[in-house]
């Protein structure tokens, strides 16, 4: 599982999302926004990171 942390332009400016890739079993993206998560999307992967997600590279 790969994880980042992209700004998409939404109403004027740019917001950030959380992109979640999983490989296994089978290919997918999962994009998740603050109301998503309840959170900041910034502090959900530093947590993932630090727990042992792969940094997705841009």
């Amino acid at each position: 599982m790969e994880v980042r942390v992209l700004r998409y332009p939404r109403l004027g400016r740019r917001v950030p999302m959380l992109e979640i890739e999983l490989n296994e079993p089978e290919d997918r993206l999962i994009i998740l926004s603050r109301w998503d998560l309840g959170t900041e999307p910034d502090q959900v992967a530093d947590i993932l990171w630090s727990v042992g997600f792969t940094r997705r590279k841009y």
